[in-house]
């Protein structure tokens, strides 16, 4: 194969992954402030871009508040940060959010979140990645919410991807 000079240009696929579970557990709900839920460590390498998969089955609301008529009561932002080292706060470097609109009480009609985000060329070493979650408006005059995990725990996922080379 000989000697490489140049820094490989191909993805290295996933280096963390975990499947994750409903939280947070029992009847608790994540008001209006932003609340980290998961979190996991990587080594991040020099020169590299990474994705970040976030997926669960159900965003689901309490039965505070009420319905418009014709739309949600409102809506949950689940959210992606990173920081360097061992851990990392709802201060960390936003690098992802989506919004899920919040129905009734219901986790039949709630729905689910999939969301992808990228931290491009982090400094080399221990790098955390979190997801935190919290609803986009008063909690106690419109809900609050949580994470559902259905199906398996493989379908609920939370992974860190090396995708390649940064530019």
């Amino acid at each position: 194969m000989g000697l490489m000079i140049y820094p490989s240009r191909e993805p290295r696929g996933i280096v963390a992954s975990m499947e994750c579970g409903s939280v947070p557990s029992g009847e608790v709900y994540i008001g209006n402030t932003e609340t980290m839920l998961f979190t996991q460590q990587f080594i991040a390498e020099p020169g590299r871009n990474y994705r970040v998969t976030f997926q669960m089955g159900s965003v689901d609301a309490n039965g505070t508040g009420t319905n418009a008529s014709a739309g949600a009561k409102n809506s949950a932002l689940t959210s992606c940060r990173w920081a360097s080292g061992s851990s990392v706060t709802t201060s960390g470097t936003l690098v992802g959010q989506i919004l899920t609109p919040l129905f009734s009480d219901d986790s039949g009609l709630s729905g689910g979140v999939v969301c992808e985000s990228y931290i491009r060329n982090p400094p080399a070493g221990l790098t955390t990645v979190g997801i935190s979650l919290y609803t986009n408006k008063t909690a106690t005059a419109s809900g609050s919410a949580r994470y559902l995990a259905f199906g398996s725990s493989a379908a609920n996922i939370f992974a860190v991807e090396d995708v390649g080379p940064a530019f």
